[in-house]
């Protein structure tokens, strides 16, 4: 409802709809406009669009835009166009339904998308993977097309007649028995993964050199330290390493062939992997594989950066031209405003709150406390987070890393040879590497962790109700909760009420990056995708 204030309520308002003088005074009735938008109020107390009122479908008290189901279901390769309504029903109110257009065949009728069940039963399936199961279609009808006026707005009133009696439709389909909540996945116990495991290849020495918020020293220097220290605590002679790999962004126009001749060494197995927050756990796996092959005795693998004034902003202009391409047109020159439209869309589709994401922020500070080498200090409280400095709505000051200089490695060895230096070591259960997951989903709401979460269980034995603690990638808290999710600590769309369950600290329940994690540790370039490791 708006209005304008003072005496007048409809000053500087359009005057009223055209010949219909009965529409307008019932649009403001009360002495307010009645928008008919429906709106909430985000934990920042700004106010966002939900849908049109009369798009909400209300299930079983649950508020369910129509648009956020028809966003979630156009890229289903079957649909040619799709609208959503809301179809009476006797138990929960309404319920979800889709009218679909099914893709047309080519000459002959041939190649189109069947108006079956199976079809229907996968575009069902299609949503309840990306949104919260109650907001999947329990209907679902297929129609030869949309009705559409003159500015092809889709006519949804001559829809209604479909709700009002599905069944009478021989095209429509009854899916409701199939919306159930979806339980987080439970422990593997028998299930075998097909991967190789890693038994007998263990990590060992973790170093960290001190990161700096800023230096005028190369990347060459905090990798060359960051491999001294790593030499020195495993008393390996620097000729008797035979592996490296590299991560750096800011080591460029060098590449690990570069670096090889300014550290003096000469390994038999090299890689470079400029791979941002993945680089940590995918130098793991492939070193590991090296050892494990006999390709590599001794692997290092070292990552950092250095961070001059304004090398951050010359690394985010050259960091990726996809990414660039596809966020200059929104006027997006950076990360912030990316990461804050998937922290809106997480906001308005499951039901997470800023106080939630800032939950994660807090805890992480707790932590970081602990840790000698964490950039920040001071102890974050939750109004702290609230009242921080806004950087791109929903996002303040404390959602996001703060650029750093620093370098972190470890080594990866047979556990005999661990043994033999009398090094502490770590056992390698699982690990998976994934690219490019999901890429037709129009808005990133999981990754690559949801594909293979269950192999990576199978190849540990283990599930996440076995996990002690996490160590997640957290250049944005949403990416965290993600992360959460995909790995199965809850089902997709019920990361808030796991948030809202458990402390994340490192003497509570479900510790979450114990050394506090880039958001209070600092992020030195690809060396965050070393930090916890």
């Amino acid at each position: 409802l708006v209005r304008q204030a003072g005496a007048d309520p409809r000053k500087h308002f359009f005057s009223g709809y055209l010949k219909d003088e009965a529409a307008t005074e019932h649009a403001w009735r009360g002495g307010w406009f009645h928008t008919g938008d429906a709106m909430r109020r985000g934990g920042d107390g700004n106010m966002y669009f939900v849908d049109r009122r009369k798009n909400i479908i209300r299930r079983s008290g649950e508020n369910i835009a129509a648009l956020e189901v028809e966003a979630a279901l156009a890229g289903h390769p079957a649909i040619a166009a799709v609208a959503v309504i809301a179809a009476p029903d006797d138990t929960r109110d309404e319920e979800v339904m889709a009218c679909v257009v099914p893709v047309a065949g080519g000459a002959g009728g041939t190649g189109g998308a069947a108006r079956d069940a199976a079809t229907a039963a996968s575009i069902q399936a299609w949503c309840q993977e990306r949104l919260a199961y109650f907001k999947a279609p329990g209907w679902v009808l297929f129609i030869d097309a949309l009705p559409v006026t003159a500015t092809n707005k889709v006519q949804k009133a001559k829809l209604s007649d479909f709700g009002t009696d599905p069944l009478a439709h021989p095209h429509c389909f009854d899916l409701r028995a199939n919306k159930r909540r979806v339980q987080a996945p439970a422990p593997v116990k028998s299930a075998r993964s097909k991967r190789t495991n890693y038994d007998g290849v263990v990590i060992a020495v973790p170093v960290t050199i001190p990161y700096a918020r800023y230096s005028v020293r190369s990347a060459h220097w905090w990798l060359a330290r960051a491999l001294g220290e790593l030499l020195r605590q495993s008393g390996i002679a620097k000729d008797d390493l035979d592996g490296l790999a590299v991560s750096s962004f800011t080591l460029a126009p060098d590449s690990a062939i570069g670096l090889t001749q300014q550290l003096g060494v000469s390994p038999r197995w090299l890689d470079h992997i400029p791979l941002g927050g993945a680089s940590g756990v995918v130098a793991l796996r492939r070193a590991a594989r090296a050892v494990q092959a006999g390709d590599a005795r001794y692997v290092a693998c070292v990552s950092g950066d250095t961070n001059h004034v304004d090398s951050f902003r010359l690394t985010l202009a050259n960091f990726s031209q996809f990414a660039r391409d596809a966020v200059y047109p929104y006027g997006a020159g950076g990360p912030n405003a990316s990461f804050a439209f998937l922290t809106q869309y997480a906001m308005r589709t499951q039901g997470v709150t800023r106080e939630d994401f800032g939950k994660l922020c807090v805890a992480q500070r707790a932590n970081a406390l602990r840790f000698e080498h964490a950039l920040f200090k001071k102890p974050l409280t939750l109004d702290d987070y609230m009242n921080a400095r806004p950087v791109a709505t929903p996002l303040a000051l404390f959602d996001c890393v703060m650029p750093c200089a620093g370098a972190d490695a470890f080594m990866v060895m047979r556990e005999e040879d661990a043994v033999a230096q009398g090094l502490k070591y770590a056992h390698i259960k699982g690990t998976i590497e994934r690219h490019n997951a999901f890429a037709h989903d129009p808005v990133q709401y999981r990754a690559g962790w949801a594909l293979d979460s269950d192999d990576l269980y199978a190849q540990a034995g283990v599930g996440p109700d076995g996990i002690d603690c996490v160590q997640a990638y957290d250049d944005y808290p949403v990416i965290t909760l993600m992360q959460l999710e995909d790995l199965g600590f809850c089902a997709k769309g019920e990361g808030a009420a796991l948030i809202r369950a458990n402390t994340f600290t490192h003497d509570g329940t479900l510790p979450l990056n114990t050394s506090g994690g880039q958001l209070s540790v600092g992020q030195a370039g690809a060396a965050g995708g070393f930090l916890g490791n």
